[in-house]
């Protein structure tokens, strides 16, 4: 049997720069070039068999201006394959989305008007809206979706699942809501302590005496990992969010899929479902892992609800509720256990989130230029909020009264959005979209045009923020300290048309209520136990398509404070 951890590569393999050479590298670009121009070939051909929707599609987009193109129009289709200034911005699209964006924030977003950015993830080019159309956002879920997009965008079915997979939704918002979340106060706490400790090697929980020797570790690897057993500790509790082999196969499983997606829809619509099966073989080779070590734990969790009658000594997770959903009293009923396998290993996506806040609001604080006045003020706050609730901050009042580390983690999101645009919306229902664009054109559900929204342009707006590329840690303290009537506006999970990473209207993170609680913990523990260094800096972010990269290479070193 072949042995991977033996093997070894022939002498005569070529090494990477070998494989990369140029001739390599432009044969990839035209063969990208020619499938994109391949693309927009089949869009023109589809046009010519329209129905009502795409005709409206067609007046829309006639009707917008288009950004990295001198023209307006689709009805120039022809010239433009004579001179391809789209197919040019669609390329350009892959690296340099954000200046594109801000490029068409600046020359019609400000003023009002949509317009159309162009990009490889969508053959049509995004329509994105202005911040005055935001409330749009209010339409209700049946009537508009991210969600669908999202599951199109990671392509679930590549692995082999189906929509019903992601039926985690709803129960993990209702479990985690505004008034809900308090209850898991304590749960968040003590495992934070945990995964700090056994992550970074450091206290009883490490085994070792090491606690006063500076270690260095990659920020965003070892965040993930924190932050990954919380996560897994609210979704299938003890033990398993401990079992290290578990640990490290859940956090491959996530990365592997959400960058699956990202380079599989940075090909033409239409073959990025082929190249997605193919990019996703070694999550799905996870996938059958996780579900050896997860099936037995689940399976111990329907017998224990099938032979308990107090629901007081059952676990409290969310594991729980999936099972009270989807499994029966009766032992010869359905099995749900592979309906809850991958309802749950879903879920491991969505804790990217967290791990994204955590990791950057470390690297802000500890890397500003002034560090050191950020860490003593919110050292300052931590350790009066712990006293005044008895040495303790797994209190709900706790969480709430750390109102400077609260700016410090909003403002760090603000400058670190994940996309530089938001998820883009599927018309589902009701009378469509009204964009402002007159003689009754609107975006009619079914339409191949999904609407977006500038993110990072509103976050990076120097109309709305002073200084807007500056990290100020306590921007949004100070407005809640001088307007105590106003307090509620600018807190990190509240969602403002000036402030939209958590979404916006009937389309807020149903999960930002818990990454307050955990990167509140988490970051209050490390500034009351720990000091810390940046020793090496994220440096210029960049991203591929609208999804920015995580800072993979910057690097910290901890100790545990005498």
């Amino acid at each position: 049997m072949f042995n991977a951890t033996n093997a070894t590569l022939p002498s005569d393999t070529p090494s990477f720069t070998t494989i990369w050479s140029l001739p390599t590298l432009s044969t990839c670009f035209l063969a990208l070039t020619c499938l994109v121009l391949a693309s927009k070939v089949a869009d023109t051909v589809g046009g010519l068999f329209s129905n009502e929707i795409a005709a409206t599609d067609a007046k829309i987009f006639a009707a917008l201006p288009k950004v990295g193109t001198p023209y307006k129009a689709d009805r120039l289709r022809i010239l433009d394959f004579l001179v391809p200034w789209s197919l040019i911005a669609r390329l350009r699209s892959l690296v340099d989305t954000e200046s594109l964006l801000e490029e068409g924030y600046q020359r019609f977003g400000k003023s009002g008007q949509p317009f159309i950015l162009p990009s490889l993830w969508s053959s049509t080019g995004w329509v994105v809206l202005p911040r005055s159309m935001l409330h749009l956002l209010n339409r209700s879920r049946q009537q508009l979706s991210t969600y669908d997009t999202l599951i199109d965008a990671i392509l679930l079915q590549s692995l082999g699942l189906s929509s019903h997979a992601v039926a985690h939704r709803d129960i993990f918002r209702k479990r985690l809501n505004a008034s809900n979340v308090g209850k898991v106060v304590g749960q968040s706490s003590e495992e934070v302590a945990h995964a700090i400790s056994a992550c970074w090697g450091t206290g009883n929980d490490a085994g070792n005496g090491d606690d006063a020797v500076w270690k260095t570790f990659g920020a965003w690897d070892v965040g993930q990992k924190i932050i990954l057993r919380v996560g897994l500790r609210h979704v299938l509790g003890t033990p398993l969010c401990r079992n290290n082999e578990f640990v490290e196969l859940a956090r491959k499983y996530g990365e592997t899929l959400s960058s699956n997606a990202v380079f599989a829809n940075a090909l033409p619509p239409g073959i990025s479902a082929v190249a997605g099966w193919a990019l996703h073989t070694r999550a799905r080779f996870l996938l059958a892992k996780l579900d050896r070590l997860l099936i037995p734990h689940i399976e111990d969790r329907i017998r224990l609800w099938r032979e308990t009658d107090d629901e007081d000594k059952l676990p409290q997770d969310t594991l729980q509720r999936y099972i009270e959903k989807y499994a029966t009293k009766d032992p010869d009923g359905p099995d749900a256990t592979q309906i809850l396998c991958r309802s749950l290993l879903l879920a491991f996506v969505s804790l990217f989130g967290m791990s994204w806040a955590f990791v950057h609001t470390l690297l802000h604080i500890y890397g500003a230029d002034d560090s050191q006045d950020i860490i003593s003020t919110i050292h300052e706050e931590c350790a009066r909020v712990s006293q005044k609730y008895g040495g303790t901050l797994d209190a709900p009042g706790a969480i709430a009264d750390m109102v400077r580390l609260d700016s410090a983690i909003r403002e760090s999101m603000r400058m670190s959005d994940p996309f530089n645009h938001f998820l883009s919306l599927e018309v589902l229902g009701g009378e469509g979209l009204d964009i402002g664009l007159g003689g009754g054109l609107r975006v009619l559900p079914g339409s191949r045009i999904h609407p977006t929204y500038p993110l990072r342009s509103f976050h990076m707006d120097p109309d709305i923020y002073t200084k807007p590329h500056k990290f100020d840690a306590f921007r949004f303290s100070r407005a809640i300290e001088e307007e105590k009537d106003k307090a509620d506006q600018e807190r990190m999970m509240r969602c403002t048309p000036t402030f939209t990473v958590f979404g916006y209207g009937q389309h807020e993170c149903g999960g930002r209520f818990l990454i307050d609680q955990v990167v509140k913990l988490a970051i209050a523990k490390i500034v009351l136990e720990y000091d810390v260094e940046v020793v090496r800096k994220p440096g210029k972010r960049w991203a591929l398509l609208q999804c920015y990269m995580p800072p993979m290479f910057a690097q910290i070193r901890i100790r545990r404070k005498e």
